[in-house]
């Protein structure tokens, strides 16, 4: 698919179609001192708006502008490089405009040198805590006592490599705010990623990355989309097949979305007369990281989640519409572009699978648990460990609810009650055994240490007492060595601290099976421990 070159880096402004009125604005708000975040999808041509960004910039005079890719800076894996690169790639900037003059920071006297690699070595003299606390600040006014400095500006492509391999202490991109929020400096700051900075806030713990000011990178609308299709199609030789593609401009707009990247992609494809199938696999090798970026810009965990997310119009509905990942279509809001939506009913079809096979690993986990109890209960060498599950009628209806899918929070409430009263309650209450029309006493202290202080009858006892508002009445329950709360269990199961999605449940419900298991295993383990003494 060689006819376009999908992931070229426009850095003229003339063919950046779209985006004028954006760039425009960027460029106004860094002049008058402001700072702000640029959020775009993956392939929407972030990289090319910073580059030409950087270029209206540089053009300003006054201005020293800088752009840097963290992502292709791989040997940067520490806040003082990170600061010392910044401070390098200025002092480069500026030795550039003017030969002549020599800056001194902190004790290092500084010339022209050929390349900003030359500025870092020289920089590493300077110590760690120097760099993190003091050195570009330095720089800013060695440089701003040398020429007559109107504005400073450090525009950042993919910021999360930045912050997920240097900045990932809560501090650490305190000195920027800090310089950028001091009029005397001069300083301004953009950066740009696909991530949007609450949800790497929340990564690193640290609101400093917090900035009001979101810039969004929108899909091009069709009069914008029709003047770059056709510079791109000006740009082709005569034997490229170029016929092939260019009375398509409104089908290849609604495929793609608006977004140039995937446009020049089908195009090309087109060109080269690949079928729909082989095209929709090579696009989904970008989609993969666009879908997984949009559960986590949106918090969420399935597909399922982000529609109701959207159907309910929350917070992230407006900002979705702006990236393009859904359009609206009178009242109505659906996903934007043919291919991307065929994308999303393929993984729909692969969670329904997913949750099918699910389904399926719980009913055998069930059935395990009914015959590893069987097995303990039929244990005649071992009494305490038979009275733990001794069955009376009631007890069937209990254990049919092991097999209760877990659909909602209602199902789960319900499965909870059931493993409570199995695995806890019974071992604690005297209850009667209705086949023999007997008392049975079951003495839960009776039972060896080992089974009656297992972390799974804490986590029962703790799931029957957090969930449906039922307080648990045993009065052997404070003997335990101390509950879980809601958060702990949910954290423990899935993950997180979240209330529960849907389909979230099943796994729970999955998972807590899964431990039943393990704690029925140790029971005849410990059975067998005794009948062999």
């Amino acid at each position: 698919m060689g006819k376009f070159n999908p992931s070229s880096i426009v850095t003229d402004p003339e063919f950046l179609f779209g985006r004028k009125k954006l760039l425009d604005d960027a460029c106004e708000g860094i002049l008058s001192g402001s700072s702000f975040f640029v959020w775009g999808e993956r392939r929407s041509g972030k990289t090319s708006f910073l580059n030409c960004l950087n270029r209206e910039l540089s053009d300003s005079p006054g201005v020293i502008s800088i752009l840097i890719d963290f992502k292709s800076l791989t040997f940067i894996t520490r806040t003082a490089d990170a600061y010392r690169w910044i401070s390098s790639m200025l002092l480069n900037a500026a030795l550039c405009i003017n030969e002549s003059i020599e800056l001194r920071v902190f004790d290092l006297s500084i010339y022209k040198m050929d390349t900003e690699y030359d500025y870092y070595e020289l920089l590493k003299s300077v110590g760690d805590s120097e760099c993190v606390a003091g050195l570009l600040d330095r720089v800013i006014q060695a440089i701003s006592s040398a020429m007559e400095i109107k504005r400073f500006a450090v525009l950042i492509d993919e910021y999360e490599h930045l912050f997920e391999r240097t900045f990932g202490e809560a501090n650490g991109f305190m000195y920027i705010r800090s310089l950028a929020s001091d009029p005397k400096f001069l300083f301004s700051y953009v950066l740009s990623g696909s991530i949007h900075w609450r949800y790497m806030s929340s990564a690193i713990g640290s609101p400093e990355l917090n900035n009001s000011i979101t810039k969004y990178l929108q899909p091009l609308k069709w009069d914008d989309f029709q003047a770059f299709y056709s510079y791109e199609l000006s740009t082709l030789d005569a034997g490229a097949k170029k016929e092939i593609i260019i009375d398509l401009a409104s089908t290849i707009h609604s495929q793609s979305g608006g977004i140039p990247f995937y446009a020049k992609v089908i195009a090309s494809g087109l060109m080269d007369e690949i079928d729909k199938e082989e095209l929709f696999s090579v696009l989904s090798q970008y989609f993969d990281e666009r879908y997984k970026n949009m559960l986590r810009n949106c918090g969420c965990k399935s597909l399922n989640e982000v529609k109701c997310m959207i159907d309910n119009k929350a917070s992230q509905y407006s900002e979705f519409l702006r990236l393009g990942i859904i359009k609206k279509d009178g009242d109505q809001a659906e996903f934007n572009g043919d291919y991307w939506k065929s994308y999303l009913d393929q993984k729909e079809i692969e969670a329904d699978a997913g949750i099918h096979h699910l389904e399926n690993e719980i009913l055998k986990k069930r059935i395990e648990v009914e015959r590893l109890i069987g097995r303990i209960n039929l244990n005649q060498w071992n009494l305490a460990s038979e009275e733990l599950f001794v069955r009376c009628v009631d007890d069937y209806k209990d254990y049919d609810m092991l097999s209760t899918m877990c659909l909602d929070e209602s199902d789960f409430i319900c499965f909870a009650g059931a493993m409570f009263k199995i695995f806890y309650e019974r071992t604690a209450n005297t209850i009667m055994d209705e086949l023999k029309h007997r008392p049975v006493q079951k003495n839960r202290e009776s039972l060896p240490k080992m089974i009656r202080s297992h972390e799974f009858m804490i986590d029962v006892g703790s799931i029957r007492h957090n969930f449906g508002g039922h307080k648990t009445s045993s009065p052997f329950w404070n003997s335990l060595n101390g509950s879980l709360s809601k958060a702990d269990l949910l954290m423990k199961y899935l993950g997180k601290k979240l209330e529960p999605a849907p389909h979230e449940y099943l796994i729970f419900q999955s998972r807590l099976l899964a431990a039943a298991i393990e704690y029925l295993n140790k029971v005849i383990q410990i059975q067998s421990d005794i009948t062999l003494s």
